[in-house]
């Protein structure tokens, strides 16, 4: 198990575990009055060995997030601290710093940081957005690195109260692959979604519950081959 970790350190955060949480990796968020904090846990393919913790917190166009991935044997931790400020009404640009940590009992215990620049450019019901993450290769040894990825993202909110998305994703020099996906709001308190990956093929979904000033969020995926994963997650927003 150790040894299928370490080929690919860090992989669970190079690119959005769900289309629809897309603000967990785009320091461009929007900036929101008030303060918003998530706490959340997720399981990748029904192994305990593969469990992740999270935290993520948002005051107005500041924000702070926390994750830790792995097992008593193998983990992964990170810390990320970024901003956002709008250079147009419609258009806001996003930064974030971010310190890894990639520990293995009785093995090693290394330390990277990594730079990310995002941009969300919005005049409804079209958004486009996009994002640069490990700007700066961050590496763990000779061998092993974070390597540059990408991603850019179309989304259209039709009057129906269904939000489309399509996004276009790579890193360093591989072909890309593609995500798209809807989601729909049939009411004010309730939202359902579901979309395709494409490179691994498999279908995520998710689900959210809006009561009061809390959001109850349950999402998936469902691979091939490996079966599936699930996060769940309590959003505060004030």
């Amino acid at each position: 198990m150790v040894i299928i970790l370490l080929i690919s350190a860090f992989e669970t955060t190079l690119f959005p575990q769900n289309l629809f949480f897309e603000e967990y990796l785009n320091p461009a968020l929007e900036t929101r009055e008030g303060f918003q904090l998530v706490m959340g846990t997720g399981s990748r393919f029904g192994l305990p060995e593969l469990r992740t913790y999270y935290v993520y917190s948002t005051i107005r166009s500041y924000r702070l997030s926390a994750q830790s991935f792995g097992c008593d044997l193998y983990r992964e931790n990170m810390l990320k601290l970024g901003g956002c400020f709008a250079l147009r009404k419609v258009w806001t640009v996003g930064f974030s710093v971010g310190l890894f940590n990639n520990w293995v009992q009785d093995n090693f215990n290394r330390f990277a940081y990594s730079l990310c620049i995002g941009s969300i450019f919005q005049t409804r019901p079209m958004k486009i957005s996009g994002w640069l993450d490990n700007l700066n290769i961050p590496r763990f040894s000779n061998v092993d690195y974070l390597p540059l990825t990408y991603s850019v993202r179309f989304d259209y909110q039709t009057e129906h109260k269904v939000d489309v998305a399509f996004a276009v994703r790579s890193m360093e020099k591989d072909l890309p692959f593609f995500n798209f996906g809807a989601a729909f709001s049939p009411y004010k308190m309730i939202r359902v979604g579901a979309g395709v990956n494409t490179d691994p093929v498999y279908l995520e979904y998710v689900m959210e519950l809006n009561v009061g000033d809390f959001i109850f969020c349950y999402s998936g995926s469902n691979q091939q081959y490996l079966g599936l994963s699930h996060t769940f997650d309590i959003r505060f927003c004030r």
